[in-house]
């Protein structure tokens, strides 16, 4: 299974604008081959603050997902959309065996999952570190 998770901070003035955009997606990604969740959330405490969660049986459909006509315009709606902040996860280093590198996939997993794409374009497929 992959797991895909955004979270985003809206301006106040683009709610409804990325709430209907983000809906629209919703609806057609969860009819998609192996598409096994899509959730769009938004905050109860703080109206600005989304997440998004959708998971996909294999790589092979969240990278299918992104080539759908109904996620490239959702893409093309909240490109023109000001994000204020985007929240990436925290990282606690347990052990100092890893490298800089490893410890910080994560984060850059979620900053790229933000700008689309399923992961980090500076990791290779076995997870190590290899910046174009």
């Amino acid at each position: 299974m992959i797991v895909t998770t955004v979270a985003v901070y809206v301006k106040p003035e683009n709610i409804e604008d990325f709430i209907e955009a983000s809906t629209e997606n919703h609806k057609a990604s969860i009819e998609e081959p192996g598409n096994m969740r899509f959730d769009v959330l938004q905050s109860m405490s703080d109206p600005t603050i989304f997440l998004l969660y959708e998971a996909y049986q294999s790589e092979e459909e969240a990278v299918a997902h992104k080539k759908t006509e109904h996620y490239l315009k959702w893409k093309r709606t909240v490109d023109i959309i000001e994000r204020d902040l985007l929240l990436v996860p925290e990282i606690v280093i347990e052990s100092y065996d890893v490298t800089v590198s490893e410890a910080m996939k994560p984060c850059f997993d979620s900053v790229s999952n933000a700008g689309g794409w399923s992961k980090s374009p500076s990791y290779n497929d076995k997870g190590e570190w290899s910046p174009q």
